[in-house]
C-alpha cells in the first residue's frame, strides 16, 4: 500500500512552512533584542519583555534590536517606534 505524499508539496504546506519560517524569524530577533538589553545590562520590566515579544513587525523589531545596542533604559529602547 503507498502512501499519499501529495500534501507534503502541495500550496497549503509550502504556504504553512512559510508562515512558520517568518514566525521563527520574528521571535529570533525579539530574543535578541532582549538578549542584546541584558548583556549590556539594562533592566527589563515584565511589561517591556511582553510588548517585545509580542511585536509581529520584522522592521519595528531590527529598529529596536539596533537601538538596543545604544539605549541606557528600556523606555528609550520604546520610546520612538518606528
Amino acid at each position: 500500500m503507498a502512501l499519499d505524499l501529495s500534501f507534503f508539496t502541495s500550496d497549503t504546506s509550502m504556504r504553512l512552512r512559510e508562515e512558520g519560517r517568518a514566525e521563527g524569524r520574528v521571535w529570533e530577533v525579539a530574543d535578541a533584542v532582549l538578549r542584546v538589553l541584558a548583556v549590556r545590562g539594562v533592566e527589563v520590566s515584565a511589561q517591556t519583555e511582553e510588548r517585545v515579544r509580542s511585536c509581529k513587525e520584522l522592521e519595528v523589531l531590527h529598529a529596536w534590536l539596533k537601538r538596543a545596542l545604544e539605549v541606557s533604559t528600556a523606555a528609550e529602547l520604546l520610546a520612538e517606534s518606528v
